[in-house]
């Protein structure tokens, strides 16, 4: 197996290419919800400080990856924000104007 180095910490073998295409990845997201999921692709023997250190985020990303993970298994994503809704007024009187 070749030992190769990726950012400060090292991985083996075949893994590595994964990882570097997961980082790359992290990188252009700008969704957190889809950082997050990346995140909890990776292997469950990692660390806090591995993930932080390789994917360069930070304590509360590591932490909420591996919850989500033990919540809801890999390629989960955090529960979406509610949005607003119509106060019930504004709903019956479209209803009533579309009928």
């Amino acid at each position: 197996m070749k030992q190769t180095l990726i950012g400060d910490t090292e991985c083996l073998g075949d893994e590595d290419e994964t990882i570097e295409q997961l980082r790359e990845k992290f990188k252009l997201s700008t969704s957190r919800s889809e950082q997050l999921q990346i995140l909890t692709v990776l292997p469950q023997s990692w660390t806090l400080k591995k993930i932080q250190d390789v994917f360069r985020t930070s304590d509360y990303m590591a932490r909420k990856s591996k919850q989500l993970v033990r919540d809801k298994g890999i390629l989960s994503t955090p529960n979406p924000k509610p949005g607003h809704s119509l106060p019930r007024q504004s709903v019956d009187l479209i209803k009533n104007l579309m009928t």
